[in-house]
């Protein structure tokens, strides 16, 4: 979803929205209970002849005027006033990656969850049994070795690798999200940076350094899908190409 709706991106106050969206709710009735007044909304009388036309019509324009008010569209003032970062711009840095043997992961109770766990070395905690299981099946069909993130001890993102690469392929039952790198932008919402790539992906970071890093990374991978499973807080979340 966006930031705005349709009327606003074109500029009509709301007060207009309304009417519009009262005048076409006038009309969807009209074949159906014309003649009758309530008060500030008059159902008019549609002609026998065009009433047959307007039971299809009307309801279909009453729909789109509704529609409008439906937020589809960037903000794009706030776009304007916080305009994208450079990607080429600002900090060079190292990943901050964890190698590991994949053959040896395993699934392991751990308190009220489970973990995923390398013998002695916890990675992630699970809430439940079936998404653990499923994100060690994942790991294991794509060959991950490599545990990554950006901004510790509370990472903004966490992204997993392949030998130094990106995952590649796909797997059955995926949940994925298409992501474009090449359109990812940058800016600064209140006092947070926001990564963008102005369609759904959005994610947020505390620091300015760790949006860059992960402009940088997205880029460098070529990720054109972010994938998820579970729900927050127990999320496993993956980039591939």
């Amino acid at each position: 979803m966006g930031d705005v709706s349709t009327y606003s991106a074109l500029g009509i106050p709301d007060s207009l929205a309304i009417v519009l969206a009262l005048i076409g709710l006038s009309l969807a009735l009209s074949p159906f209970i014309g003649g009758l007044d309530f008060g500030p909304l008059k159902v008019p009388t549609i002609a026998q002849a065009k009433s047959r036309l307007f039971r299809w019509v009307s309801p279909s324009v009453f729909l789109l005027l509704l529609l409008g008010f439906v937020p589809l569209w960037p903000n794009r003032d706030e776009q304007q006033e916080n305009p994208p970062l450079p990607v080429d711009e600002g900090i060079e840095f190292i990943e901050d990656c964890l190698p590991f043997n994949p053959k040896q992961l395993s699934v392991r109770p751990h308190g009220t969850g489970y973990i995923l766990t390398e013998g002695f070395s916890s990675m992630i905690g699970f809430r439940d049994k079936t998404t653990a299981e499923r994100a060690l099946e994942i790991i294991h069909h794509y060959n991950m070795n490599s545990h990554c993130f950006v901004g510790r001890p509370h990472p903004a993102i966490q992204y997993w690798l392949v030998d130094f690469g990106a995952p590649r392929g796909s797997i059955d039952g995926e949940d994925c999200m298409d992501l474009y790198p090449e359109e990812l932008n940058g800016i600064k919402v209140d006092q947070a940076w926001v990564l963008t790539d102005t369609r759904k992906y959005r994610r947020v970071f505390p620091e300015e350094t760790e949006l860059r890093t992960a402009m940088k990374i997205f880029r460098r991978y070529e990720f054109s899908k972010v994938c998820t499973i579970g729900s927050d807080p127990a999320l496993f979340e993956y980039y591939r190409r």
